[in-house]
């Protein structure tokens, strides 16, 4: 084999191997599969206003839904994984609006808390709502929306007032 061929054999093998690399992408740390940090766009940083002002009403707005007891905007501001999460938490609900009216339910009359969102942290693609109470809520943008995929502690729950006897 010529020296030509043997540095053009190499540098077809160096470009292969960049190419799986680059395909193979990763999981976070716990393997779920979300995207890195690097691939979700970097660090989180203090937005503009605008953004700042879009995450704050995805949230209100969600938590206001779910406060009513309503499922159809409820399950509107959350994206799949938020979906997911939320019907992971009620046994036996068939679909979001069903979750939804399911804790509606149980929450016997109490009143859900409101919330307070004190921050937002954000770059291109996701984005962190910190409360006044409770874990932070997630979100992503998809498609120019902002959808929640962790509803943390826009979802506290009330203590259920007890049945009369």
């Amino acid at each position: 084999m010529s020296d030509l061929a043997r540095r053009l054999l190499a540098l077809f093998v160096l470009c292969l191997a960049t190419v799986a690399l680059a395909a193979c992408g990763g999981g976070g740390e716990d393997g779920g599969g979300e995207e890195e940090e690097g691939d979700a766009g970097g660090s989180l940083e203090e937005p503009s206003e605008a953004v700042q002002r879009r995450v704050t009403m995805t949230v209100t707005t969600f938590h206001k839904s779910f406060a009513d007891g309503d499922g159809g905007n409820t399950c509107d501001a959350l994206g799949d994984e938020g979906e997911m999460k939320l019907m992971r938490m009620v046994r036996g609900a068939t679909d979001c609006p069903d979750a939804v009216s399911k804790l509606e339910k149980a929450r016997n009359d109490a009143k859900v808390p409101p919330i307070k969102v004190t921050s937002v942290m954000a770059n291109r693609k996701r984005a962190e709502a910190e409360l006044e109470q409770g874990a932070p809520v997630k979100l992503v943008l998809n498609d120019r929306k902002w959808e929640i995929t962790d509803p943390g502690g826009a979802l506290n729950q009330p203590q259920a007032k007890p049945q009369a006897q």
